[in-house]
């Protein structure tokens, strides 16, 4: 079996990354989680985000609600638009 991968470590050597591991993981999600967002934040707010048990997916449903909500803001404007015209 070949190795195509590699990743750096920590003391700059370089290992071989099976092609098992690289596959190995799978979702049950209609879309996969592979885009990221970096937002800058107070360091005090950071520590009270991490430490809060299972953070990132009450991230996620925060964003699903802000984005739904920008949704229903442009539509209303859109129908407001259509009625003054």
């Amino acid at each position: 079996m070949g190795y195509n991968r590699f990743t750096v470590n920590k003391d700059k050597t370089m290992s071989k990354i099976r092609p098992d591991i690289l596959t190995r993981f799978s979702t049950d999600r209609e879309e996969p989680l592979k885009e990221q967002i970096s937002i800058r934040v107070s360091a005090s707010l950071k520590k009270k985000v991490k430490n809060t048990k299972n953070w990132q997916e009450k991230l996620r449903k925060a964003m699903v609600q802000i984005a739904e909500e920008a949704e229903a803001e442009e539509a209303e404007a859109e129908k407001k638009k259509l009625q003054s015209a």
